[in-house]
């Protein structure tokens, strides 16, 4: 390790064209290879070749924590909205025991729930923590936190996700 602190950025990041590198020599820039696919997916692949050129590192995290990350997304419902990349940049960040740069509100809820710091792109992001779960879309049935089902077994309906009300 550099000494630096590490910070995983998200490819929503250089969607919006934005590049890490303006943060500062003091962050050492991370990225997990399922995130790079999605950079080099929506054409953005010139200014990551730049940002690897500068020193931004693809690396996966161990299995323990991305078990980890799913166990926590399971109980807040947001293992219905994160993509498996997601939960990586999430894993990736908590082994180096880094920041997260990324605009995905899904992404800050859960870097809140985990205890990672949170560097915002231009977005305005999360205010405070949102929990989820499935709702039938015919009957109202409210479903477990981390349910997988797609229709209702009560009432064949399609569920969709909804936040909790506290």
């Amino acid at each position: 390790m550099s000494g630096k602190t590490s910070l995983v950025v998200d490819a929503n990041i250089f969607v919006e064209g934005l590049h890490p590198s303006i943060l500062g020599v003091e962050y050492e820039l991370l990225m997990p290879p399922e995130v790079e696919y999605e950079v080099r997916a929506k054409g953005e692949e010139t200014v990551l070749d730049l940002a690897i050129c500068a020193g931004l590192r693809i690396c996966s995290p161990a299995g323990p924590y991305i078990e980890r990350v799913d166990r926590a997304a399971k109980k807040t419902g947001d293992y219905l909205r994160l993509s498996y990349a997601d939960r990586v940049l999430l894993a990736l960040a908590l082994q180096e025991e880094g920041s997260i740069m990324s605009d995905d509100y899904s992404v800050q809820n859960m870097a809140q729930v985990l205890g990672i710091s949170l560097i915002k792109g231009i977005q305005k992001g999360i205010e405070r923590v949102i929990r989820w779960q499935n709702k039938c879309t015919g009957c109202g049935k409210l479903f477990e936190e981390g349910s997988k089902e797609k229709d209702c077994p009560i009432c064949g309906s399609d569920l969709k996700v909804v936040r909790i009300r506290e």
